[in-house]
């Protein structure tokens, strides 16, 4: 099983590769964008801090059972390795989408309807992922 040190590394490699795809339009993130783990089932950007955060499969602790025995359930999943497999198929549309997220704060162009800001960054998200090869092929096409 993935550590979470691994799964940042995971996602640092998906950004890594996001920024590579925007670059050639002038598009760069700010460099102070970082990934951390976070213990909500959700993720997300926190402008403010410059920081996508996600909950990754992974059970060092006592409390990190208890949550995925819940996520596990919710995500359809039978396990632990199936979560697995679920999110290193998603990382990718994952880190996209809460990158456009920073891409419209930082450039002033959230808008103040969560559902409408959250459908803007979902087809972004799947469509920065669509256009990388290597994860096209992971997740399929949208």
């Amino acid at each position: 099983m993935k550590t979470r040190a691994d799964w940042v590394a995971d996602a640092d490699a998906v950004l890594a590769r996001v920024r590579s795809l925007l670059a050639p339009y002038g598009i760069a993130p700010d460099e102070r964008l970082r990934i951390v783990t976070d213990s909500n089932p959700m993720p997300g950007y926190i402008h403010e801090d410059r920081t996508i955060a996600f909950c990754p499969p992974v059970i060092e602790r006592g409390a990190d059972m208890l949550r995925w025995m819940f996520f596990m359930r919710c995500m359809g999943a039978k396990s632990l390795a199936e979560a697995e497999q679920f999110y290193t198929a998603a990382l990718p549309v994952i880190v996209s989408h809460e990158l456009s997220h920073h891409l419209r704060f930082s450039r002033g162009l959230a808008t103040t309807s969560n559902f409408v800001e959250e459908q803007v960054c979902n087809r972004l998200g799947t469509a920065i992922a669509d256009a990388i090869p290597e994860f096209h092929d992971a997740i399929g096409p949208f």
